[in-house]
């Protein structure tokens, strides 16, 4: 989706940098509390590429947050108590998704949201034994989220898998498609606030300067905002300069371009998604399943996209970053 529309002056309360999950999040936040209060601001949203053109779009579309795997890396910084809550919380966003995909489909279906059975498969015994230990633990600090467990002749039959896996486990998950949700949320936001949200696509940030001149030397977080009531911001894009209060960075790895104080604390990582159109030989191979092979430190992820008459549905096949040590980082040589 291309969009380029001119606001009616240089100036906007509040400008967010990027269009993926995160900053339509901060748009949605900052138009509905801005209307409850009855103080609507102006937001220009400023996009490098297409809208959702980013990671965001990219993405798989897994809602999987590896749920015995994250509690098991939580609970060693922040104890079994608040790591059980922690995941508790990132467990809740599928039925909030669920309910909001409800509400922007309407019935047909556009943001491909699909309740899934997270089946994960392990080739080595030693991976098997030391995934459902980590399985048990859960189980006994977050109960009400069941996961089953499979040894190698109950896998294979269950799951119609080859002789190399030599178990599995297996939980409710759901997948989406990332960028025809992000492109809804827009897209219903650009008609419930037209006079006070603008959206500028194929447009770079070059530069962020203080009214005054001096560089931007504020520190900032991914998704962040930060202002100054005295003199606010000059953002320096190829389709001009803008004014605003306010900023929020939602472009992950390229925030440190334009927020010095991140520039030794984060760095992009080329990850990749392919997509394949399978024969009619595989229509609907992926309906009830999504799928993770897990192998040594890492794993690779497939889910199929919703099958049509002309189409069986794409497969989507990605790495998992996240299952290696160090949250990835041993994997790209930081």
């Amino acid at each position: 989706m291309n969009i380029v529309q001119e606001i009616p002056s240089d100036q906007a309360e509040i400008i967010i940098i990027g269009s993926g999950i995160a900053a339509a999040a901060a748009a949605n936040s900052i138009l509905v509390e801005t209307r409850r209060v009855n103080n609507l601001r102006r937001v220009l949203v400023i996009e490098s590429r297409e809208m959702c053109g980013g990671g965001t779009g990219r993405g798989n579309g897994l809602l999987n947050c590896a749920p015995h795997e994250m509690f098991h890396r939580l609970r060693s910084t922040i104890g079994l108590h608040r790591a059980a809550a922690l995941v508790r919380f990132q467990l809740a966003h599928i039925k909030v998704l669920r309910e909001l995909c409800q509400e922007i489909d309407r019935g047909d279906g556009y943001t491909e949201f699909r309740e899934k059975e997270m089946v994960e498969l392990y080739l080595t015994e030693r991976d098997c034994k030391i995934a459902f230990a980590k399985a048990r633990l859960f189980a006994q600090w977050i109960p009400e989220f069941k996961i089953a467990t499979f040894g190698a002749d109950q896998a294979r039959e269950r799951f119609n898998v080859s002789q190399a896996v030599e178990g599995a486990l297996s939980y409710d998950s759901a997948t989406i498609s990332p960028f025809h949700f992000v492109n809804s949320i827009w897209n219903t936001l650009l008609l419930k606030y037209k006079p006070f949200l603008y959206i500028m696509t194929h447009t770079n940030v070059v530069a962020i300067d203080s009214v005054k001149g001096d560089p931007c030397k504020c520190e900032s977080l991914i998704v962040s905002a930060h202002s100054t009531k005295d003199d606010g911001y000059v953002v320096r894009t190829t389709r001009g300069n803008f004014r605003c209060n306010h900023i929020v960075h939602a472009t992950n790895a390229f925030a440190p371009d334009l927020v010095p104080g991140l520039r030794s604390k984060m760095t992009g990582i080329l990850g990749t998604m392919t997509a394949m159109r399978p024969g009619f030989g595989l229509f609907n191979l992926g309906k009830r399943y999504a799928w993770s092979v897990v192998h040594g430190k890492t794993c690779d992820n497939a889910m199929q996209r919703p099958a049509n008459q002309r189409s069986p549905g794409h497969i989507i096949t990605s790495g998992g970053f996240s299952r290696a040590a160090g949250h990835g980082t041993s994997m790209i040589g930081v």
